[in-house]
């Protein structure tokens, strides 16, 4: 994957709900994520590109805060999942576009966090408001029409 360039969505939270689809014991269940977050963090450590992804939409659960919570066990560090969001998939699918980065000459897009991912990995999840463009698209404390 390496040699290729090829990038990883590692989804690891869908490794514990398959497990507990398929009623794995305690044990099972944690050898089987264990080994999936070896592999992230392998790929990691070599220097391979990680890019965020669910399996939102195949699980009920939309929470992406455990996904975060995997990323770090497997070693990468907050600024690396904040790359995983923004700059790596703006870098490999659209470049031109001068997206995933806040700097001058840059589309105006930013999510703004309740809480801060160094001392908690989990406050990813937690957004405040999301800008697009330079406008509020998403306020936490505004709710939506019914």
């Amino acid at each position: 994957m390496l040699a290729h360039h090829t990038a990883l969505i590692p989804t690891l939270k869908l490794w514990p709900y398959e497990a507990a689809r398929e009623s794995a014991g305690a044990d099972e269940s944690e050898a089987f994520i264990a080994e999936a977050i070896n592999e992230l963090a392998a790929f990691v450590k070599g220097g391979g590109e990680v890019l965020f992804g669910t399996d939102v939409g195949y699980m009920r659960d939309f929470d992406p805060a455990d996904e975060y919570a995997l990323m770090a066990r497997a070693g990468m560090s907050p600024m690396q999942i904040l790359a995983s969001l923004t700059t790596a998939p703006a870098a490999r699918f659209q470049p031109q576009l001068k997206l995933g980065r806040v700097a001058v000459g840059y589309q105006a897009d930013l999510t703004v966090l309740a809480g801060d991912p160094a001392t908690d990995i989990r406050a990813f999840a937690h957004v405040r408001y999301a800008l697009r463009d330079g406008h509020v698209i998403y306020d936490a404390g505004v709710q939506p029409p019914q």
